[in-house]
């Protein structure tokens, strides 16, 4: 058997990554059959390793089995910690208009995937290989997460099919291969971490810190909103650790906050792949990492400011947050004492707003159960934009005059709790002093 020799490597300069890519080359036709071992082959097969998703084919596929032909192979001289070999099957997509579009497309995407994380992905002395095919599969791409293995990882991008051009728009496309890029950064660090663990405590932070990641590389447009999950549809009501895709919210606001993509990273090297949502729940209650950035998230989201990147504003016209309204002004005598309870989630915060009426100077504090851990709360006066870090049982003075103008008397608190308990039944209290 003959193959072709590869031609030289050209360095090419790639956004922020420094990446470099060979030469697009492909292998004669009478290789890949020879390869194949199989002149009655008839069903294309990307590169693989386990049994393949609905929507290409029935076969096992091997990557011993790959029908098709390698067109760039890119990585990261600078920090070799891991690398993408982009393949296409031979079939009829190829000759579709739209073909040099969507391969740079693919090629663009890829760039930005190691741009983002190719540094902190694998190590340098065991990369991460990535392997990704082009394939005539429709509107969908897919990681073969499910076979143990840390690397290579296999990825497929389904060409759009026929009118599948603009709706979802090749945006989609982009988002959906970082994310999946990611995801084997992922399976890289957690072999057993695969599809079977969804809905039982993994999904909030395997979907969530990969949708972060596309994110980054590609805010996403209004068109595709609605379409998907994105951290622009999270709902509060929900816990952290019951959300899928849109749980990078939680993740976008803790980059806002100052944690890196590498930290990010990090952070998931390191924490446990559970097996139910409870284990997952006490386990994000231990996590100081965790811990250190549930207060700033429920600020940031009740301030509807989370932000892709500094000058990328994230549109958070969908994104709901749970409020308990008192519903009567408070007026005290001098010495009573007044009392608002109400429920609270872990990991899903809340906002109680209170009016305070005119002539009362008071003392207002926050206290909760003993043994609820985790339990933080901010407060400002309402129409302010800064937050004053409340402390559990010790008071903070509140002076109403009288004509005040209105508004003036309202106040918000946000609470939330990142502990090892479900929920709590926190209490604002006031005393007035004159």
């Amino acid at each position: 058997m003959h193959f072709p020799s590869l031609l030289a490597l050209v360095a090419t300069t790639l956004p922020a990554a420094n990446a470099a890519f060979t030469v697009p080359w492909t292998l004669p036709e009478s290789t890949v059959w020879d390869a194949v071992k199989s002149s009655e082959k008839t069903v294309p097969c990307p590169r693989w390793r386990g049994a393949l998703p609905n929507g290409i084919h029935d076969a096992t596929c091997v990557t011993a089995g790959f029908f098709g032909s390698t067109l760039k192979t890119f990585s990261d001289p600078g920090a070799p910690h891991a690398s993408v070999t982009l393949y296409k099957t031979t079939e009829s997509w190829n000759k579709d208009p739209r073909r040099t579009e969507f391969v740079d497309v693919v090629e663009g995407s890829i760039k930005k995937g190691l741009s983002l994380f190719g540094s902190h992905a694998g190590t340098s002395s065991k990369p991460l290989k990535m392997e990704l095919t082009i394939a005539s599969s429709g509107t969908w791409v897919r990681t073969d997460t499910d076979n143990g293995a840390a690397s290579p990882c296999y990825i497929v991008v389904g060409f759009p099919k026929g009118a599948e051009f603009r709706p979802p728009p090749f945006s989609w496309w982009q988002k959906e291969i970082v994310k999946n890029m990611y995801h084997c950064v992922q399976q890289y660090h957690h072999p057993a971490l695969n599809p079977s663990n969804d809905e039982k405590g993994t999904d909030w932070w395997r979907l969530g810190a990969a949708r972060f990641f596309d994110g980054m590389a590609y805010p996403a447009p209004p068109e595709i909103l609605g379409k998907g999950k994105y951290p622009e549809e999270y709902v509060s009501a929900s816990r952290l650790y019951s959300h899928d895709d849109e749980a990078a919210l939680f993740f976008h606001a803790a980059h806002n906050d100052g944690w890196s993509p590498e930290q990010i990273t990090g952070w998931m090297k390191g924490h446990a792949v559970e097996t139910t949502a409870d284990a997952e729940m006490k386990s994000m209650g231990a996590d100081a990492a965790l811990k250190k950035r549930a207060h700033g998230f429920a600020r940031r989201v009740v301030d509807k400011d989370v932000r892709y990147a500094p000058g990328k504003a994230m549109d958070m016209s969908r994104v709901s947050f749970k409020t308990h309204s008192v519903r009567d002004k408070v007026n005290l005598g001098v010495g009573k004492t007044w009392k608002e309870t109400f429920a609270l989630g872990v990991w899903s915060p809340k906002l109680l707003v209170a009016s305070f009426g005119e002539g009362q100077t008071l003392d207002v504090w926050a206290e909760t159960n003993e043994d609820a851990d985790g339990v933080e709360f901010s407060y400002r006066k309402k129409g302010t934009k800064s937050w004053m870090k409340g402390k559990l049982d010790k008071a903070f003075r509140v002076s109403i005059p009288r004509g005040a103008p209105q508004g003036s008397e309202t106040y918000e608190f946000v609470f939330s709790m990142s502990g090892t308990e479900y929920s709590t039944y926190p209490r604002v209290m006031a005393k007035r002093i004159s």
